[in-house]
């Protein structure tokens, strides 16, 4: 008989240690997503992307655009972030001038020493000579330690960034070179166990680099999406479909979440 998403995330969360499924809980591992499909009667390449989901913001409802759609990790609307058509159904709309973004403090956010995967679907409404963050928990003051998704425009050019810091900052960027008015599918990871961050925007990896200091205690930093820490270098345009997993997503999983190019929403079928 099929397991139930419900029954396997308690097969997960209470497996024995030493076993494998103890070692991709607790340690980070990553299993084969075929043999994970063998192994649970053939989940879909969606269901298995599921696992490990902190949080999902599909942005449709209007009077709450921080609803998280997988569990409690709502997020509050700051300066009237605005309601808008989006990549999957609607979005939600920063505006750089009004500084307007969504924020938490819940723990999490907080993803000490651990895999993890951020993703969303974005469309900038304009760039501006600096840093505009889609997602950010980085202190860059106080012991560089977090992480952030984020365009930067210091150069002239808009160069589309993912930083991991902890006790001093790595910033992989990626060749694309985003575009005001297009829709990009933007998806970071950082696999502890590889010491590896990737970035991956539409279908197109970037070359993964190394970040050898993990993943530094971020608790005390403001998770914002559509600012850096609460009120500068704001983003302009729309987020749509945004996630966070307290796993690094392999690269077929993420593949899945793409879609080829129409996306995806919650809850993953």
């Amino acid at each position: 008989e099929r397991l139930s998403l419900a029954e396997l995330a308690d097969f997960v969360d209470y497996s024995p240690v030493g076993t494998a499924m103890y070692h991709m809980r607790n340690e980070g591992w990553t299993p084969d997503t075929h043999f994970l499909a063998l192994l649970y009667d053939d989940l879909t390449p969606a269901e298995i992307a599921a696992w490990g989901v902190q949080c999902w913001y599909d942005m449709e409802d209007a009077g709450n655009l921080g609803l998280d759609n997988h569990s409690t990790n709502h997020l509050t609307n700051n300066n009237g972030v605005a309601f808008a058509v989006g990549k999957v159904g609607n979005a939600a709309d920063s505006d750089y001038d009004v500084v307007s973004y969504l924020s938490s403090t819940n723990a999490g956010f907080s993803l000490t020493n651990t895999s993890f995967t951020l993703a969303a679907w974005v469309k900038a409404e304009s760039f501006h000579p600096n840093r505009q963050y889609v997602f950010n928990k980085l202190d860059t003051v106080a012991g560089a330690t977090g992480y952030a998704l984020r365009v930067d425009s210091t150069s002239g050019t808009a160069k589309l960034q993912f930083l991991v810091g902890n006790g001093g900052i790595t910033t992989l960027d990626h060749p694309t070179t985003p575009l005001v008015g297009t829709w990009y599918f933007l998806c970071a990871r950082f696999d502890l166990s590889t010491q590896l961050m990737h970035l991956r925007v539409n279908a197109t990896d970037a070359t993964p680099l190394s970040h050898p200091h993990g993943l530094g205690n971020d608790s005390g930093i403001t998770f914002t999406m559509g600012s850096w820490n609460g009120g500068d270098f704001s983003w302009d345009g729309l987020i749509d479909e945004a996630a966070l997993w307290s796993r690094a997503l392999s690269d077929s999983e993420v593949t899945t979440l793409y879609n080829d190019g129409t996306g995806r929403t919650w809850p993953l079928p």
